[in-house]
């Protein structure tokens, strides 16, 4: 398998954060990877939510989940990636969020500030 890992500075990490919907569980799942600048998987977790979220709504708790992740292992200087452009233009703050999920963006935004 081929492996688009590009390093990192030294002590920086990268964040890989996405979900899943479960519509027939009513459910939503959510997962998070550390790397270190190596590419060497340094914290991993996941979650599942038993709620009936949407496909936006549940990217945006896995980019949250994440960045709460990164907090509790006391990460300072990361790359956090998804892959919704709508979350990471929100997140940057270059456009608003979908009011379904903008409380979502702001806890992440309050969140982000921390570090």
């Amino acid at each position: 398998m081929a492996s688009n890992w590009t390093s990192l500075p030294h002590g920086r990490y990268k964040i890989k954060v996405d979900g899943v919907v479960f519509a027939s569980q009513k459910a939503a799942g959510l997962g998070v990877l550390v790397r270190d600048a190596e590419g060497k998987v340094v914290g991993a977790c996941s979650k599942k939510i038993m709620a009936p979220l949407c496909a936006v709504e549940t990217k945006a708790k896995a980019f949250e989940y994440g960045l709460q992740f990164a907090r509790d292992l006391l990460i300072q200087d990361f790359i956090l990636k998804g892959n919704s452009l709508v979350l990471v233009n929100a997140l940057k703050e270059i456009s608003p969020p979908p009011a379904t999920i903008d409380v979502v963006v702001y806890n992440s935004l309050s969140t982000s500030h921390e570090f």
